[in-house]
């Protein structure tokens, strides 16, 4: 039923020098003024998701400019729950990302989602903007998932269902398109948060079943309950994704 990732593995060079590679300038400036906003979920009207986020840019790098969305949990859409047994009869309930069967699945009462308690969550978004007569023009890139540890402040990438292995998230071919019809970043911001969380869970980039039984599992109503225990081995490695590390360095 799971369509698992593939790993690729190539030699890394020192964290300060893969950092220095991928910067777009030398020092990243990020505002201390949180943006904060809230919209209903659009699969689950009683749920309300709020969040807040930070604006940043490089010096000397005018047309570019990162948001840092705080997120309490990373949502998987539109997705219920699937009760699987283990080798010993013991049961565990896993997202299931398909509509519910008779045979297959069972509907939960919240949106099942990813919420540890020994990390921060953030959604990095990165968008161009080009001044035009009329008005700006906006471009973004694929957005990212990562946390920072509550323990030493270390950024870190989650290995989770539509969540490639550097924490690029999996959009789909339609994320990001007419952002021309905002007026300011911070519209645009907003606009990319609600498309993610509007999103329709799938089966790609999943660990194997062993992983989600170890760190992905959820009660009957959707809650995430393996949440507790900062994760060891491949379940979570470090970001080195320059904006995400300067980001947390910063704050």
């Amino acid at each position: 039923m799971f369509y698992q990732r593939e790993s690729i593995m190539t030699p890394i060079v020192d964290q300060h020098n893969l950092i220095k590679s991928c910067k777009l300038g030398d020092t990243m400036n990020v505002s201390n003024y949180k943006h904060k906003f809230s919209f209903p979920d659009r699969h689950r009207p009683d749920e309300t998701n709020q969040m807040s986020y930070n604006l940043a840019e490089y010096i000397g790098v005018d047309n570019t400019m990162y948001a840092f969305v705080s997120i309490s949990k990373f949502k998987f859409p539109n997705a219920n729950l699937y009760k699987h047994r283990d080798d010993d009869g013991n049961e565990y309930n896993l997202m299931y990302p398909f509509p519910v069967t008779e045979e297959h699945g069972f509907s939960c009462s919240m949106t099942p989602a990813f919420q540890p308690r020994y990390a921060q969550l953030y959604i990095m978004h990165k968008i161009e903007k080009r001044h035009g007569i009329e008005r700006d023009q906006f471009t973004a890139a694929d957005p990212y998932l990562f946390g920072i540890t509550n323990d030493d402040k270390t950024p870190v990438i989650f290995n989770l269902p539509n969540v490639f292995d550097n924490g690029r998230i999996c959009t789909g071919h339609d994320y990001g398109r007419d952002l021309n019809q905002f007026h300011n970043v911070t519209q645009v911001v907003e606009h990319l948060t609600k498309e993610l969380f509007a999103s329709p869970a799938n089966n790609d980039l999943r660990a194997c079943e062993s992983q989600e039984r170890q760190h992905l599992c959820f009660d009957i109503d959707g809650i995430h309950i393996n949440n507790t225990t900062k994760p060891t081995g491949r379940f979570m490695t470090e970001m080195t994704y320059a904006p995400a590390v300067e980001f947390t360095n910063s704050i």
